[in-house]
């Protein structure tokens, strides 16, 4: 089950697994954070698209990295 702000129900929960992550004004840490890691999965993405041939795997894992940046943002924002 997914975390859940203590005292939210199950049923109160769902809200605040479909919000938009940067719901509410975010503070300039959370935005330096968030352009650091953005740079730096870029940094690796690049690095991957030059190096490894095109293939399937090339491909899901740059889908992956933006997965992982986009949960970032999520656990960055909440």
């Amino acid at each position: 089950m997914a975390l859940m702000p203590e005292g939210t129900s199950p049923r109160e929960g769902i809200y605040t697994r479909f919000a938009i992550a940067q719901d509410g004004k975010p503070s300039v840490e959370q935005l330096e954070l968030q352009a650091e890691l953005r740079d730096k999965t870029a940094e690796v993405a690049a690095q991957l698209n030059w190096g490894a041939a095109d293939s399937r795997e090339k491909s899901l894992a740059l889908t992956h990295l933006e997965e992982a940046l986009m949960w970032a943002g999520k656990a960055i924002f909440s």
